[in-house]
């Protein structure tokens, strides 16, 4: 008997609900399923694919199949399994495709991550759910949506020809127009962005031309791991004259034509001329040309600007009334407004110092009321209140914020980049004298865009057991150790064999920490009284100071539960995503934990408070009974 009852999706064992695979709560209501899956099957987290890899045996198989793909997930995470069925429609997909060519056979395995962090770590699985495909151990990753006909998308090019040799006019036509390969598409959905296509011209590939064919080659093969960049090859000389005399779209041969579906460009490039250029190898002028002067930075093409490797100038907009982009000019027009400006005036002054600096810095704009707490790992702290908002990504971690009290235009920014590049700007404080330089100057800026934002939000409302703030001295919240930025790599960082870390990542103004807090106190003041030396119960504010960028801790909306094993600080990071509940949090610290500590039962009460739970589960039944003996007796 359960004293709240089940919900129906557990089954009740001394007091206690044990939920069914895909639920959880005190009493099982709460579901991290897909919709579609509440009426059909429900499949566990790793429950889809051919087989599941152990932690003796995933480097070998890894290492010494020809191809192989795996997807890493983890029991921790309950977000995983809202993509299990996806994962067994993929499954299903790879079943036909070995069936209709065994030369295509691709295996799905799949690895549970607790099992051993470095393999995910050595192969790239940072964020859980991950795939990716091995061909004789060399990792390809997946970095689109999580679809069954999106992946399936993904392993048909990693198992198609590097390059498609294109015969006619028409051949030509039909590649560079394409939204998706027809020899790609094998019956799938595509759910991709679209795609990026690259034509090379040759006239004696064989010959002269041979040296130019080949880093062409070479660059196809690099790229055969991105889903989303197709190469064609022209080498009949009549067909390369068409396009040369008729077309102009080239101006001789050997030459490579780029086609930017996203964004609409067209580029092409003299490949004998390439390497008088300072640009470096194809690849990278392939990846420098995939993407627009100024573009939209979403999950799905992130991977791409980190492969460029260069600093990012991000701008943060409040796209919460941007609906779709209209169409209008050569890059649309996007709606809405971000302090009371338009965000395509913002844009047009973004793309106006993009032109000056984009062979030195990417130019990105993304939405800040979706990224409100990522961008606190920027040094920008005032939330979606505050938008506009601009800051450099930087490789090496630095925070580096626009100084909100300078206008949003193109004279400010460019003097922001030009402070940058000189190696003027190194810190935010180092910003804050650049305006204050300019604001002085006797040459008067343009008060362009001056945002007009909103107050930071003040801290919810206190209200005890259902909305609080730390620092109240109470038992839990003393029984929390408060990081700031300085401590934080001696206290939650240093490599300690013996001791855990959870760490909870919070901010003043947020109204779920405030309702979280009520729990993870309770849970800290628990763990206290359990005494277990191994773990360590932390928490940082972040409403104005953030982890160091590099760590990756800042991936979500807050508050964000994040353990720290002992001897293994490094990512992929073990995230909470269950519900607030102090049951459900203390078994998972025990779970995760790389120390092994043992729980009672009922673990969030006390002895006292067990006695008084099983009393009145007593008086509840014995009410119960009551109430069916009256019903019976009438």
């Amino acid at each position: 008997m359960c004293f709240n009852n089940c919900s129906g999706h557990g089954t009740c064992s001394d007091y206690a609900c044990t939920c069914f695979v895909g639920y959880s709560g005190d009493d099982c209501r709460y579901s991290f399923l897909p919709s579609s899956a509440l009426e059909g099957t429900v499949i566990p987290i790793l429950g889809a694919g051919h087989y599941n890899l152990t932690k003796q045996n995933a480097s070998t198989v890894i290492s010494k199949s020809p191809t192989l793909l795996v997807g890493f997930s983890s029991h921790a995470c309950h977000k995983c399994i809202a993509y299990e069925p996806e994962y067994a429609n993929l499954t299903i997909l790879l079943d036909s495709l070995a069936t209709e060519n065994a030369a295509f056979r691709v295996p799905f395995a799949r690895f549970d991550v607790n099992l051993n962090k470095q393999i995910a770590t050595q192969y790239g699985a940072q964020d859980l759910p991950c795939v990716i495909f091995f061909r004789k151990g060399k990792a390809s990753p997946y970095r689109g949506p999580h679809s069954a006909s999106g992946i399936f998308r993904f392993v048909n090019k990693q198992l198609s020809s590097k390059v498609t040799r294109l015969s006619s006019v028409e051949d030509v036509h039909l590649f560079m127009n394409a939204s998706t390969p027809q020899w790609l598409a094998a019956g799938a959905k595509s759910e991709a962005l679209p795609p990026i296509l690259i034509v090379g011209f040759f006239s004696a590939h064989g010959d002269i031309e041979e040296d130019e064919y080949e880093d062409f080659s070479v660059a196809a093969s690099q790229l055969q791991a991105k889903e989303d960049v197709f190469f064609g090859e022209v080498v009949r000389k009549d067909v390369s004259k068409v396009f040369k005399s008729e077309k102009k779209l080239i101006d001789r041969t050997p030459a490579l034509v780029l086609v930017n579906q996203d964004s609409g460009l067209i580029r092409s490039l003299n490949l004998d001329d390439f390497y008088d250029n300072k640009v470096g190898g194809l690849t990278e002028w392939i990846a420098q040309n995939s993407i627009p002067l100024v573009g939209h930075l979403t999950g799905n093409n992130f991977q791409l600007y980190e492969s460029i490797r260069r600093p990012m100038l991000m701008m943060f907009l409040d796209l919460s009334l941007a609906g779709e982009q209209a169409s209008g000019g050569a890059h649309g027009v996007l709606q809405g407004r971000s302090g009371a400006i338009l965000n395509e005036d913002l844009l047009d002054e973004f793309r106006v110092v993009a032109k000056e600096h984009h062979e030195k810095i990417l130019f990105v704009y993304l939405d800040g009321v979706e990224h409100q707490d990522r961008m606190k790992s920027l040094g920008l702290y005032g939330g979606k209140e505050r938008l506009p908002s601009v800051a450099f990504n930087t490789r090496e971690g630095i925070q580096l914020p626009f100084p909100e009290e300078l206008p949003v235009n193109r004279d400010s920014l460019l003097r922001f980049c030009a402070e940058f590049l000189s190696g003027k700007l190194r810190s935010a404080d180092d910003a804050k004298a650049m305006a204050k330089k300019a604001l002085t100057s006797t040459v008067p800026m343009s008060q362009k865009n001056r945002a007009v934002r909103q107050q930071v939000r003040p801290p919810p409302e206190v209200v005890r057991g259902v909305s609080e703030a730390w620092g109240d001295s109470s038992p839990g919240d003393l029984a929390v150790l408060a990081v700031s930025a300085s401590s934080f790599d001696e206290v939650v960082m240093q490599q300690a064999e013996d001791r855990d870390v959870v760490l909870l990542l919070h901010a003043k103004n947020c109204e779920p920490c405030a309702h979280f807090a009520v729990y993870f106190k309770k849970m800290a003041q628990r763990f206290a009284e359990l005494s277990i030396p191994s773990l360590l119960i932390a928490r940082m504010d972040v409403t104005a100071e953030a982890p160091r960028a590099e760590l990756g801790l800042m991936v979500g909306k807050l508050p964000l539960l994040v353990m720290m094993p002992s001897g293994n600080k490094n990512p992929p990071w073990v995230f909470y995503s269950g519900v607030g509940k102090m049951q459900m949090m203390m078994k998972w610290v025990q779970e995760n934990a790389a120390v092994h500590f043992d729980l009672p039962h009922l673990p969030h009460l006390s002895p006292s408070e067990v006695d008084l739970y099983k009393q009145q589960v007593k008086e509840r039944e014995e009410a119960l009974a009551k109430q069916r003996a009256g019903k019976q007796e009438l």
